[in-house]
Order: structure tokens, then C-alpha cells, then sequence
């Protein structure tokens, strides 16, 4: 099964070979280049069939710093796909309304960059060229990242129910309107809440998006969840969900949690932001464990 026509405008403008498990490709779409990191499973075959996992970074993060912080080599050596796009300008900040932190971008014919709409095209481009399994098409995001990877999954579940297998998102938001689009029926969702989250409630008041607890709650509604089990072990409090149409909700809160990954190494750690090698959450072998990709075939 494929992803929607390509439409104009939308082109693999270069494809680089950086080792034979990384690449690098620059997409244009939307107006505009978009630089992207790809990450290949071992004995990797152009005529393979490989589940694929798009990682968002953060409000001026980088696709190669992403990918070492949420250690992406362990994704890839599971035989899965990994696609890296990597934000524009001098501080790579996402575009898009509700999304923009910083002064918004123009593509020459005046229009308002969106990046939901250019990492859509992206995907694209990259799932016939990386032989990916439309069936298993997997997104994570942390912080901007996360705000990005949710509004990301709603656009392509509009253009393709249960376009997005599973959505993993770590301290973020969500773009309004909270309405139906953030249902996605076929979706299951991990979402990451630390409890010390000053800089997502920052991020929120600039783009007067709805706080993380709330987004939550209301996805749950509009999935039609019921919670089935609660536990705590050490300073992780996890609740889980079965929803409507057989999809589930994963919501795990952390009370010394802060704006970080979950389990990075510790020198990705920072004052301002947040100390992720202090979870008790390894979210990286979570994600792994949870998309337990099928064997691949030549």
C-alpha cells in the first residue's frame, strides 16, 4: 500500500551515501529543501520490506545529534528504517501555525512554511526509496518534536486511515483544535509526561497550545478509551487504555521527570532543559520493543 500520489512541486533533489547504514537525502517540498538523515538496517536490500521510524527533534536540535541522543543505532540494528528530518534555518525551529516558536518563514511565492505538510512529502519520497511497509509506519517526537509528530500523524490519518501504526511522543503538545482528527482510530499512542516541564509550558504559552494533560485527556474521549490497568514501580506512574477499534493509549508520568529525552545519555543532560539519564525510562528500547519488526524479506 502506498502513501498518496506525490503531487508537484515535490522532488529527491540529492541522495548521499555516508556508510553503508546512513544517508543522507535533501527533498524539496513545500517550497523549500528539506535535509533528512536515514539510518539502515544491517544486509539493508532495495527490494526489502522494512517497518520505518520517523524521529522529530527538538526546537534547535539536529538530525545527527537526535539521533545519537535517543540512541537511533539501536533502532536501526532491529531492522527497522529510521528517517531523520532535521528543522531549517540558523536555529532549526519547526514551521507551521501552532508550531512556530520563533518569526515565522516564507518559501518565495509568500507562503507561510509548513512543515506538518513538507515532512508528509518527505515520506513520500523516502517509503518507496527505502522499501518501507506502509502498514508499519512508525513516528516519535520530542518536545517540538513531539507538537510536530502529533500534528504530523493527524495529517496523514486524514489523507490515509491508520496511516500511523503507533506515534511515541515525549514531552510535548498538541496543535488545537482538539476535535476528531486527534481520535486517529488506528493509532496506538506512548506519550512521555516528566514532572518538571517549564520548558514545554514556555513553549505553550508562545504558541497558545493546549497544555500536555489536557491534549491527553482529550484524545483519550475522542479515541473512546477505557482504562484497564495503573501501576506504579519506582518514580514511573503508568496508566494504559483500550480504545475504539482495537487501538490502545500508553500515558507514562514521571514526578522527578524532566524536559528531556527519557533515558539519554547523560551528557545530552542540561540545566535548562532537562536531565533525561535520570528517568527511570528507557524510552528508546520501549519504542523497540513495541514495534518488534517482522523479519525482513529480500
Amino acid at each position: 500500500m502506498n502513501l498518496p500520489d506525490r503531487g508537484p512541486g515535490i522532488e529527491l533533489v540529492s541522495r548521499e551515501r555516508i556508510s553503508a547504514t546512513r544517508e543522507w537525502i535533501v527533498v524539496k517540498a513545500g517550497g523549500r529543501d528539506i535535509r533528512a538523515l536515514v539510518l539502515l538496517p544491517d544486509a539493508f536490500s532495495a527490494d526489502g520490506r522494512y517497518p520505518l521510524v520517523v524521529a522529530l527533534h527538538n526546537f534547535d536540535g539536529a538530525a545527527e545529534g537526535f539521533a545519537d541522543l535517543i540512541g537511533a543505532e539501536r533502532l536501526r540494528s532491529r531492522g527497522l528504517v529510521v528517517l531523520l528530518p532535521q528543522a531549517g534555518g540558523v536555529v532549526r525551529d519547526w514551521k507551521g501555525p501552532g508550531l512556530t516558536l520563533l518569526a515565522a518563514a516564507m518559501v518565495p511565492d509568500g507562503a507561510q512554511v509548513n512543515d506538518v505538510v513538507v515532512v508528509a512529502r518527505v515520506l513520500q519520497i523516502a517509503g518507496p526509496l527505502y522499501g518501507v511497509r506502509f502498514d508499519d509506519v512508525n513516528i516519535l517526537g520530542f518536545s517540538q518534536g513531539a507538537t510536530l509528530a502529533l500534528a504530523l500523524s493527524r495529517r496523514l490519518d486524514a489523507e490515509r486511515p491508520g496511516a500511523v501504526r503507533r506515534l511515541f511522543l515525549a514531552s510535548g503538545s498538541a496543535i488545537a483544535p482538539l476535535d476528531q482528527t486527534l481520535a486517529l482510530p488506528g493509532t496506538d499512542v506512548v506519550a512521555y509526561e516528566p514532572g518538571h516541564n517549564f520548558m514545554q509550558a514556555l513553549a505553550d504559552w508562545r504558541t497558545a497550545e493546549p497544555a500536555e494533560r489536557v491534549f491527553l485527556q482529550a484524545l483519550l474521549r475522542l479515541k473512546g478509551c477505557e482504562a484497564v490497568s495503573h501501576k506504579t514501580a519506582g518514580s514511573i506512574d503508568r496508566r494504559a487504555y483500550t480504545c475504539e477499534g482495537g487501538a490502545s493509549v500508553i500515558h507514562f508520568f514521571e514526578a522527578k521527570g524532566e524536559h528531556a529525552w527519557p533515558g539519554q545519555p547523560a551528557k545530552y543532560d542540561s540545566w535548562l532543559t532537562g536531565r533525561g539519564s535520570i528517568s527511570a525510562l528507557d524510552f528508546t528500547d520501549l519504542i523497540a520493543d513495541a514495534i518488534a519488526p517482522a523479519s525482513t524479506s529480500p
